[in-house]
C-alpha cells in the first residue's frame, strides 16, 4: 500500500474569520494510506459514506464502515488507509475563530466514532460539499450554517444513548395511543428501565414527566376534536380515554384554562 505523506497542503491554515471552510469534498479512495505526523493547523473530518477505512487515532487502529467518521483537531497526527476495495469518503478540513467555542459547546471531541450517523447527516455534509465548490450568492453563510448544522448531528449522534431512543419510541406510541390510561409500566419494559428510571430518562429527554406529558398531549387531541368535529364533549372525553366527561372537563380547564364549551365557542 503506498503511503501519501501530506505536507505543504494549499490549504491548510487557520482563518480569522468566524468560521470558514478551507477545503472539502468526495472521493472514492483505494489502496492507499494518508499520514500527516503532525497533523495540520485546522479541524479535520472524515465521514466514511460506504466502504472501509481504517483510522489510526491516539495510537488505535480503528476499522470506520458506512456512517462513521474521525474528528482530528489542529495539530493531531492524521493516518487513515484505504484498501483495494475502496471506500467512499465525505470530508471537509475547516477552521476559524469560533471553531473550539462551537466544538465545546457541542462537547464534540476529537476520535474515532463507530456509530452509524443517520442518512440526514450524509445529506447534511454533501449540501455542504455542494455549496462550497457551487460558490453562489452568499455561499459562506450558506456554508457555515450547515457546518453548525451537520456539528449539531454529529453531537446528538455522539451523546444520545440507547435509552434516548427508546424514549422516542415511547412517544411515538403515546402519540397514537391517547385513548387508553396512562401506565407506565409497559413504557419502562419498552425501555428496560424501572419506572423510576424511565420517568427521569423521559424528563431528560422531554421536559415532563411521562404522566404529565401524556395529559397534555390528551389534551391537545381534544383541543383538535373541540375545534375541528362536532362530536360532543361527553364524546371528545370518550376519545381521549376520559369516561367521565365532568372530570375530563376539570383536567381539560387546568391544563387549557378554560372549559370545552368555552374553548369551543371562542375557537369556532
Amino acid at each position: 500500500m503506498n503511503t501519501v505523506i501530506a505536507k505543504n497542503e494549499k490549504y491548510d491554515f487557520f482563518s480569522d474569520k468566524y468560521l470558514n471552510i478551507n477545503s472539502c469534498g468526495k472521493l472514492f479512495n483505494t489502496g492507499y494510506k494518508i499520514l500527516r505526523k503532525n497533523g495540520r493547523s485546522d479541524y479535520h473530518l472524515l465521514y466514511v459514506k460506504s466502504g472501509r477505512c481504517n483510522a489510526v487515532f491516539d495510537g488505535k487502529e480503528y476499522t470506520l464502515t458506512d456512517g462513521n467518521f474521525v474528528l482530528y483537531y489542529p495539530y493531531q497526527t492524521q493516518e487513515y488507509s484505504f484498501d483495494e476495495t475502496g471506500c467512499t469518503t465525505l470530508w471537509i478540513h475547516f477552521s476559524g475563530r469560533a471553531s473550539a467555542e462551537i466544538l465545546s459547546e457541542l462537547n464534540i471531541k476529537p476520535g474515532a466514532y463507530q456509530s452509524r450517523l443517520s442518512d440526514n447527516g450524509t445529506a447534511i455534509f454533501e449540501e455542504l460539499i455542494r455549496e462550497f465548490h457551487l460558490k453562489h450568492y452568499m455561499h459562506h453563510s450558506a456554508e457555515n450554517a450547515l457546518l453548525i448544522y451537520l456539528l449539531t448531528l454529529l453531537s446528538r449522534h455522539i451523546h444520545t444513548v440507547q435509552d434516548v431512543s427508546d424514549i422516542e419510541r415511547v412517544i411515538m406510541l403515546m402519540n397514537i395511543s391517547f385513548d387508553i390510561p396512562y401506565n407506565s409500566e409497559p413504557y419502562a419494559k419498552m425501555c428496560a428501565l424501572s419506572q423510576s428510571r424511565f420517568s427521569h430518562k423521559f424528563k431528560e429527554v422531554t421536559g415532563e414527566v411521562p404522566s404529565r406529558y401524556f395529559i397534555k398531549l390528551k389534551m391537545e387531541k381534544a383541543r383538535e376534536l373541540l375545534k375541528f368535529s362536532n362530536l360532543s364533549v361527553s364524546e371528545i372525553a370518550e376519545r381521549v380515554g376520559y369516561d367521565n366527561a365532568l372530570y375530563f372537563s376539570r383536567i381539560f380547564k387546568k391544563y387549557i384554562h378554560l372549559s370545552p364549551t368555552e374553548y369551543r365557542t371562542k375557537t369556532k
